[in-house]
């Protein structure tokens, strides 16, 4: 009976060990009431003396960009950090920090924004793709630019379990970038990131913000190639154990593939209800958006017209113009073109329509009295002119 109860504790021990292991390791530092963590070991330059107030810590740099340091102890080490702040300017601070191997002084940063209007806001830095960031940095700090009037309210610090990280490079491995003109040049393939900050923003900048997924097969591959020559010095069996490494070579290739493959399908999923579904007028085409569908329906009007004058902002759509306009001949005047009877105005805020019915490019008249024949959206139309 004994040693029942010993194996019940065992195993709900190790079911509990996830489930515990799963929670995040995090430090915050609260300024609301008063309070300053660190108290008199921050370091400030170029900053008026703080306020500390209920809402928290004022922070105003008047006459010059300012700084505000203090040096760091933590019991864990820190993936995201997360600024909890408010202004009533938009303004580009800096979030530094000091590698422990670099000589004091040398400071890194990471530029971010803060959004104006004077509410609450919390910027999560997520710094794990960066390879000069130290997870156990000796010293942190914030730079704010000349006339910057900042409400520091919350600074957290947090680091996420070997579990959780296991699940954010699960997640982050079946996420796909949008379809870009530029995908043919940039074929990123997975991209795994190890917190979930890291995961909703993978794909927002240029390269994206995670470690190669291709990491995880040259990993397996060392893992089972390891474990096979461990096992066949120990039984002494070797023809068997590299047909085994093949076998999984080919499984991890294969998961490979269905990713690669599940992206593809997402771009043509992503057409059908974005494109193909929809109506004419409402219909987005990948990153030309609503163009093809304008472009479909100036088609009728181009029936009775040798060329379509088109006045757009800079732009590479026009090669796209004169492919669909084809028989017509696309024209993009630099002056007035009275002779031209079809025109398409795209995104061309300095066009109008002046009061004898002209199209006027800043001010100055560019056809003949006309009328608008078809609002393609908000900032585009196409203008028929009324000569025969």
């Amino acid at each position: 009976m004994h040693r029942f109860s010993r194996i019940l504790l065992t195993a709900a021990a190790l079911l509990a060990m996830p489930t515990a292991a799963l929670a995040m390791t995090e430090t915050v530092w609260n300024f609301l009431d008063g309070q300053v963590p660190g108290g008199d070991s921050w370091r400030y330059s170029g900053i008026d003396v703080p306020q500390t107030t209920p809402e928290g810590l004022r922070v105003t740099a008047s006459n010059d960009d300012g700084s505000m340091l203090v040096d760091l102890a933590l019991p864990h080490p820190t993936q995201v950090v997360y600024i909890t702040l408010a202004s009533r300017t938009d303004e580009t601070a800096k979030f530094l920090w000091h590698r422990r191997a670099d000589v004091p002084g040398n400071l890194l940063e990471l530029p971010f924004t803060i959004t104006g209007g004077g509410t609450e806001q919390t910027v999560a830095l997520d710094l794990d793709p960066y390879p000069q960031w130290d997870a156990r940095t000796d010293a942190i700090g914030l730079s704010f630019p000349q006339g910057s009037d900042v409400l520091l309210r919350e600074i957290r610090f947090s680091h996420w379990n070997i579990f959780d990280q296991t699940m954010e490079v699960a997640k982050s491995f079946w996420i796909f970038p949008k379809f870009n003109p530029y995908n043919i040049n940039f074929i990123w393939g997975p991209v795994i990131t190890f917190n979930p900050v890291g995961t909703e923003s993978i794909f927002s900048t240029l390269p994206p913000r995670g470690r190669s997924g291709m990491w995880l097969l040259y990993a397996a591959l060392i893992v089972v190639a390891g474990g096979l020559i461990a096992y066949g010095i120990w039984k002494g069996k070797k023809q068997s154990l590299v047909v085994i490494f093949f076998l999984a070579y080919a499984a991890v290739w294969i998961l490979f593939d269905v990713r690669m493959g599940a992206e593809i399908l997402s771009y043509v999923k992503n057409d059908y209800d974005t494109y193909l579904s929809k109506p004419m007028g409402q219909r987005i085409f990948r990153t030309y958006l609503s163009f093809n569908d304008m472009m479909d329906r100036t088609a009728p009007w181009l029936e009775d017209v040798e060329e379509l004058g088109v006045l757009r902002e800079t732009s590479p759509i026009i090669a796209m113009t004169r492919y669909f306009s084809l028989p017509a001949t696309v024209v993009e005047p630099d002056g007035p073109r009275p002779d031209v009877k079809l025109w398409l105005v795209y995104h061309r805020d300095d066009v109008t329509v002046d009061g004898e019915g002209r199209l006027t490019v800043g001010g100055v008249p560019w056809s003949a009295p006309g009328r608008i024949v078809e609002q393609l959206d908000t900032r585009a139309f196409l203008f028929r002119t009324t000569q025969q």
